[in-house]
């Protein structure tokens, strides 16, 4: 079968539907602890989580908050704005004057979602946890789609290769330990196309 004809079978159309419904549902939905206004909003503290981490709905919140795609599209000087706010809240131990709590998480969020705890140097983008939904959306896709052998190699592939990425963006250290991760990563793409 051609590529067209494997594309407009029913299932395949409806598989990627879903997926891709199922992505957007998750960006477009108005998470309310997420979103807060500033009635709403937690006092600003570097040292602590904007939500209760205490509690299984403050965890997923925070949760979404880290993969919140919009981060993605923010600009340098937005970027520059953030941590210049963030910057003299270090300084002074106080908010900025004509900021408010709101402001403040969000400037959090967003250098959080943009700048590498330890080097101190913008993670590239496909690589941050803003990106992860938005990328594996479709590797998911080409995965359920993936029928012949050929396929399914390389769509196991591609996943294992983006997820041996993230981990070296994300990662906690400045050094990296080579073996410990291209290790894994080969067990794993040696496991994941002999099961598939």
């Amino acid at each position: 079968r051609s590529v067209c004809q494997r594309i407009a079978r029913p299932g395949v159309v409806r598989n990627t539907a879903v997926g891709f419904g199922a992505v957007a549902a998750g960006w477009l939905s108005p998470f309310p602890a997420v979103k807060a206004d500033e009635g709403s909003c937690p006092p600003f503290t570097m040292s602590a989580s904007k939500f209760d981490q205490s509690s299984y709905l403050g965890r997923l919140y925070a949760v979404f908050d880290k993969i919140d795609p919009r981060t993605l599209f923010t600009s340098d000087a937005e970027l520059r704005r953030c941590q210049a706010l963030l910057e003299e809240y270090s300084r002074t131990k106080a908010i900025p004057v004509g900021a408010t709590d709101a402001d403040m998480w969000e400037a959090r969020k967003t250098v959080e979602a943009i700048i590498h705890p330890v080097t101190k140097e913008p993670m590239f983008v496909l690589g941050r946890m803003s990106a992860f939904v938005p990328m594996n959306a479709p590797i998911c896709a080409i995965m359920l789609n993936a029928h012949s052998t050929l396929g399914v190699v390389f769509a196991q592939w591609l996943n294992q290769t983006y997820n041996v990425m993230n981990n070296y963006i994300n990662r906690s250290s400045l050094d990296v330990d080579w073996p410990g991760l291209l290790t894994p990563y080969a067990l794993a793409v040696t496991v994941s196309c002999s099961i598939a």
